[in-house]
């Protein structure tokens, strides 16, 4: 079941990658602002990468905790 939920995670990153126009690097600036965390473009780039790589990490949950509730527009906006 965790192996599901972190595919979600990566999918779920994947797909707010690609909708907010962000690159690894800005993702990682924006993760390390909210969270005050050092958090590197490489590990984002592990946590997109293919998950049959060596190199690849799991998506943590608190990343799309953190995008969610820190990076997405206001209700209302168009």
């Amino acid at each position: 079941m965790a192996d599901a939920a972190q595919t979600d995670h990566r999918a779920w990153l994947i797909q707010w990658k690609r909708d907010n126009n962000k690159t690894n690097a800005e993702i990682a600036a924006l993760l390390s602002e909210r969270t005050g965390d050092r958090i590197s473009q490489r590990s984002v780039e592990n946590w997109l990468g293919d998950p049959a790589k060596a190199s690849s990490r799991r998506c943590p949950g608190w990343v799309v905790f953190v995008l969610r509730r820190h990076c997405q527009p206001p209700q209302g906006t168009p």
